[in-house]
């Protein structure tokens, strides 16, 4: 039975394990993935300053999204899912379940710099592309899909 709760401090390493794991599962290069480490570990700071929500799947992290409230915007921090626990509609779940956050706290509007793989899912969400930013990686060219999706009460 899969359970979304907010994250504690003590969940981060779990977190990291799965955001990790997630983006390794595209396939990219070691050294890549090495590069994007820091990025991609989530730790007891994080969690305080920010929300985080965690999809337990009977008791077990299993996916976990992050929101950051700079004030004015949202931004889509950290959406991953385990490979094992894709396609499954859990990664909808835990969008759904952020957006209620914003909702309750302070609509407007939400940006999302997209892992490029994962465009469409957030399309499908009703984020629409505005743009893109340029991400490189150890020299290679990269960009990012930038999406945004306005919040409104309900």
């Amino acid at each position: 039975m899969i359970t979304i709760r907010p994250a504690s401090t003590s969940d981060a390493a779990a977190l990291s394990v799965i955001a990790q794991t997630a983006k390794r599962h595209w396939g990219y290069p070691e050294p890549w993935l090495d590069a994007w480490a820091a990025v991609l570990t989530i730790t007891p700071d994080y969690v305080q300053e920010n929300t985080l929500l965690v999809a337990d799947r009977d008791g077990v992290p299993v996916a976990f999204v992050g929101l950051v409230d700079d004030g004015t915007d949202w931004q889509l921090d950290h959406l991953w899912v385990l490979p094992e626990q894709q396609g499954h509609g859990l990664g909808s779940r835990l969008f759904d379940a952020a957006l209620e956050v914003v909702r309750a706290r302070r609509p407007g509007l939400l940006r999302i710099e997209a892992e490029p793989y994962a465009l469409g899912f957030y399309e499908r969400c009703g984020a629409r592309q505005v743009g893109t930013i340029p991400a490189p990686v150890l020299g290679t060219p990269r960009e990012l899909p930038l999406l945004e999706l306005t919040v409104t009460p309900t």
